[in-house]
């Protein structure tokens, strides 16, 4: 059994922090930022050698906590608005199905198939949540909840599991965010630029 950090509690730590600072900005919004940012800066002195795109997408989410602690919610309200649009075509839409479908059936076919990912693996989004499952805070929860099961796979001593795991988070990145996070990313940095979110999208 090893209940040491290790690479996939990072990763974990990562998705959650992406899903909280894409989360439309309310009361106490920015001091979750920050958390999840500190937890990230915790797990890569305590998990040691690893890729230096986690290094950077800590430091990247550090300099947004930081710019978030002076920016007021008011603001970050406007500029979520400007980023994201207030329309699931906005300049920069965060749902995969936007990027590259070319008719209703392809569109379909992609939402489709995040969700039948999902289901394998257990996971229905709830009713209440109203959000489509290709929306990207939506596919980095299910990457965060695949990086935990895998930690905890790690922690009982079930490589198999472990395997399983990082298979699946393989196999989702591969086919689907891999897919349009790069464009995602552009005009998400085009929109965000100047504001306190600014380089969000590298950290995908």
């Amino acid at each position: 059994m090893d209940i040491s950090p290790g690479p996939s509690d990072l990763r974990a730590a990562i998705y959650a922090a992406l899903v909280e600072a894409l989360a439309y900005p309310t009361p106490g919004w920015r001091g979750r930022v920050a958390r999840r940012a500190s937890q990230v800066r915790s797990l890569l002195g305590a998990v040691g050698e690893v890729p230096e795109g986690f290094r950077e997408a800590a430091r990247i989410l550090e300099e947004i906590a930081l710019r978030l602690r002076r920016t007021s919610l008011q603001r970050a309200v406007f500029e979520h608005g400007v980023i994201f649009g207030h329309s699931v075509a906005g300049p920069c839409t965060p749902y995969e199905a936007e990027y590259g479908a070319r008719s209703e059936a392809s569109f379909a076919h992609k939402i489709a198939d995040v969700a039948a990912f999902y289901r394998a693996f257990g996971v229905v989004l709830s009713p209440a949540a109203a959000e489509r499952p290709d929306h990207l805070a939506v596919e980095c929860e299910f990457l965060h909840f695949l990086a935990c099961k895998e930690s905890r796979a790690r922690e009982r001593g079930t490589p198999e599991q472990v395997e399983t795991c990082r298979r699946a988070q393989r196999e989702f990145v591969r086919s689907h965010l891999a897919c349009w996070a790069g464009g995602f990313a552009k005009r998400f940095e085009q929109a965000a630029e100047g504001g306190a979110l600014a380089g969000l999208g590298r950290a995908l």
